[in-house]
């Protein structure tokens, strides 16, 4: 693992209707291709009294503030006064993985 830290985390985004926090990633397993398999998850708190839907794009960017990767969790669904944890996994080149800084909210879209 090159001494690098398996975890990395993000940043935090807060409005009158979400609050996104903990946006974090694991690195879970090396494969011999030189992919790793990561996981990510992301807290979302619904702070309003009505169901909401939305799409939310998280990008990950090196120290230079480069995009490495990006994660698209597509309409997603969070009840009143709520918090929902989304998770995905995904490959990625080890080189890249290791570039990660942090986990920034890139993009969002509530219907």
């Amino acid at each position: 693992m090159s001494g690098a830290s398996k975890v990395r985390r993000g940043s935090t985004f807060t409005s009158k209707s979400f609050q996104i926090t903990n946006i974090k990633s694991k690195r879970l397993e090396d494969r011999k291709s030189g992919l790793i398999r990561y996981a990510i998850q992301v807290k979302v708190r619904n702070r309003i009294n009505h169901p909401l839907t939305f799409t939310l794009g998280l990008q990950a960017i090196d120290r230079s503030g480069y995009e490495v990767e990006d994660v698209l969790f597509y309409r997603e669904y969070v009840k009143p006064r709520g918090t929902a944890y989304l998770t995905d996994r995904n490959l990625l080149d080890i080189d890249l993985y290791n570039d990660i800084w942090e986990w920034k909210v890139q993009t969002l879209k509530v219907f």
